[in-house]
């Protein structure tokens, strides 16, 4: 083999190799890259999750407030009609009807 020929194969196993090299570079910087976008997704949907579980918390919570100013507001008013006139005067005479 003559010189030329041995520096063209020479050459072409060095640029084989460069592409190569460049290669797996390439393929490290894209795993990064994937291994980036993985971790951010999974926070995304973390936080999604934690938002959801904090308004069905919430939704809960007023749920409850609710129900406990509708308790509270009812006592109020059979407390008030209970203390009235007209609930005196109506158990006064029902009381001194025929029995």
């Amino acid at each position: 083999m003559c010189v030329s020929a041995e520096n063209k194969v020479v050459d072409k196993a060095t640029a084989a190799q460069k592409a190569t090299t460049d290669y797996v570079k390439a393929l490290a910087e894209q795993s990064a890259i994937n291994r980036k976008y993985y971790s951010l997704r999974d926070k995304v949907v973390n936080t999604k999750s934690d938002s959801q579980d904090m308004r069905n918390q919430v939704r809960d919570l007023e749920n409850n407030i609710d129900k406990t100013n509708l308790a509270l507001y009812m006592q109020e008013k059979m407390a008030k009609l209970l203390n009235s006139d007209v609930v005196c005067k109506a158990t006064k005479e029902c009381g001194t009807g025929a029995r």
